[in-house]
C-alpha cells in the first residue's frame, strides 16, 4: 500500500463518494491505496549499462542488463505485485543465485517501486532483494538497498 502527500503537505484521503481530498495530517488507513501499474502492460527497461534483454548464458536464458536492444516484457498485476514474461510467454523466474531466468511456466511475483521521473526499481517478493545491474551484464536480485545500480528507466 502507498500513501500520497499533496503539495499542501497533507495526505490524500478517500471520501465516502469515491473522491479524494488532501486533508489528513498523518497517513492512517484512510490514506492507504493499492498501487497498480495498469497503463504499462509492456515494459522496456534500461539500466546505466544498457537495455534489459534475454541472453543465453551457460545454457540458461537469463535476463541481462547490458544489451544493445531492449526486450519488450509483458506485465501482469495481482494485488500490488507484478509478474513479467517474454513475448513467447515464459515468465521471469528467480534462480537460487539471484539471477532472473525466463524459464518460468507460472508467475513469480515482484514489487515495482516508482522512483524519480522515469525510473523504477524491482524487488523480488520472495527474497525482498532489489534487482541490481552489473557492468558485466549480470542482473541479480541481490541488493538490500537502492543505489544507482538498481535504478531502471522505463
Amino acid at each position: 500500500a502507498i500513501s500520497m502527500k499533496a503539495g499542501n503537505g497533507k495526505y490524500m484521503t478517500r471520501l465516502p463518494n469515491g473522491g479524494l481530498k488532501a486533508s489528513a495530517d498523518a497517513a492512517d488507513d484512510s490514506c492507504k491505496f493499492i498501487f497498480g501499474l495498469i497503463n504499462r502492460p509492456q515494459l522496456v527497461l534500461r539500466t546505466e549499462f544498457g537495455y534489459c534483454g534475454v541472453k543465453q548464458v551457460q545454457g540458461k536464458a537469463l535476463v541481462q542488463c547490458a544489451q544493445p536492444i531492449g526486450e519488450v516484457f509483458q506485465t501482469e498485476v495481482n494485488d500490488g505485485q507484478y509478474a513479467f514474461k517474454t513475448k513467447g510467454g515464459d515468465y521471469w523466474k528467480l534462480e537460487s543465485d539471484g539471477c532472473i531466468s525466463v524459464a518460468g511456466t507460472s508467475p513469480q511475483w515482484f514489487y515495482i517501486q516508482l522512483m524519480v521521473h522515469t525510473h523504477l526499481v524491482i524487488k523480488a517478493a520472495e527474497t525482498q532483494k532489489y534487482i541490481k545491474a552489473e557492468q558485466s551484464g549480470a542482473w541479480k536480485a541481490s541488493s538490500n538497498s537502492v543505489t544507482e545500480n538498481e535504478l531502471l528507466e522505463y
